[in-house]
């Protein structure tokens, strides 16, 4: 299992790389533990009196979180609260001072579940190369998977901060494709 740190700092620096957005890429990363965080209060990872689900099981199904944020998504753009069209860095504070609480639960909650569901996907992506792999078929079977790294051990720690370093530099020196999503996350999202 890749320990949370792992997780928000290969999040964090991929979607710095994919967006150009610091606050994005914070906010993806600080989600990323999100389908541990539900195992353990589903019971799977063995620290609960109960268990709706193993480990890596429905949690850590793909399916579930691309369905959620295609569905959160187009939710925002139907009804124009995308989160960077208040501005990515004060809209949230703007919403709470004009004191219109339905209008701030009904902008945040979606870019929540859009946001969350995009870094859970990363989340999976990563765990695909772990020694345990993820499923990919049916939410409850583990399917074949690449194992980079042992999860919790020093090879873990080595790919986490050859990614990083990866995607900083691709950060520092975008290519074409970088800069066209860019202008994508800057046309949608500002």
């Amino acid at each position: 299992m890749l320990k949370w740190v792992s997780h928000q700092v290969v999040t964090t620096t991929a979607m710095l790389a994919l967006t150009g957005n610091p606050f994005f890429a914070v906010l993806t990363g600080g989600l990323s533990p999100l389908p541990d965080k539900i195992d353990f209060l589903c019971g799977g990872l063995g620290r609960m009196p109960f268990h709706l689900f193993h480990h890596r099981q429905h949690s850590h199904y793909w399916l579930y979180w691309f369905l959620l944020a295609m569905f959160s998504y187009s939710y925002m753009v139907q009804r124009g609260l995308l989160l960077g069209r208040f501005s990515a860095y004060g809209g949230v504070t703007l919403f709470f001072l004009q004191g219109n609480a339905e209008n701030a639960l009904e902008f945040l909650l979606p870019n929540l579940l859009f946001w969350a569901s995009i870094a859970s996907l990363f989340h999976i992506a990563e765990d695909f190369f772990s020694g345990m792999g993820v499923p990919l078929i049916f939410p409850t079977k583990i399917s074949p998977h690449i194992q980079l790294y042992k999860g919790g051990g020093p090879s873990e720690c080595l790919v986490a901060a050859l990614a990083a370093i990866a995607f900083l530099s691709l950060y520092v020196n975008p290519t074409p494709f970088q800069e066209t999503m860019w202008k994508i996350f800057f046309v949608h999202f500002h």
